[in-house]
């Protein structure tokens, strides 16, 4: 059993996104790396590819961790779906939607900041 904090910060929401890029056919996802070129991060492509093939639905119910998942509500990278489904699946998990996208840490410091803290507060 773990005894460490489980925090995922996989940005999503609860339906309000439009398009996900983990959603996209693989000859369009070319197309969108092609055009984003300088503005995509180095292996963005490779980590996409990833999102859409990993299945961890088995690993979730094996989390034993308090497991706090940080959901965006603007996010248009991650299936808004996947964080939902996570925070179900998990045992216990607490699931926060906050405004804001795939950046959200970033875009809701204080928020996250504060959640995560609670969390290792409520776990020390």
């Amino acid at each position: 059993m773990t005894t460490t904090a489980s925090v995922n910060c996989a940005a999503a929401g609860s339906g309000r996104s439009t398009w996900a890029a983990t959603s996209l056919p693989e000859d369009l996802l070319d197309d969108v790396v092609r055009r984003t070129g300088s503005h995509l991060a180095p292996g963005a492509r490779a980590q996409i590819v990833l999102a859409r093939t990993i299945d961890v639905e088995a690993d979730l119910l094996t989390i034993s961790a308090p497991t706090l998942v940080i959901s965006g509500l603007a996010d248009n990278f991650v299936d808004p779906a996947h964080s939902e489904h996570a925070a179900e699946a998990i045992p216990g998990a607490v699931l926060l939607e906050l405004d804001g996208g795939h950046g959200l840490p970033h875009e809701q410091t204080g928020p996250v900041v504060a959640a995560i803290t609670d969390l290792i507060g409520r776990t020390a």
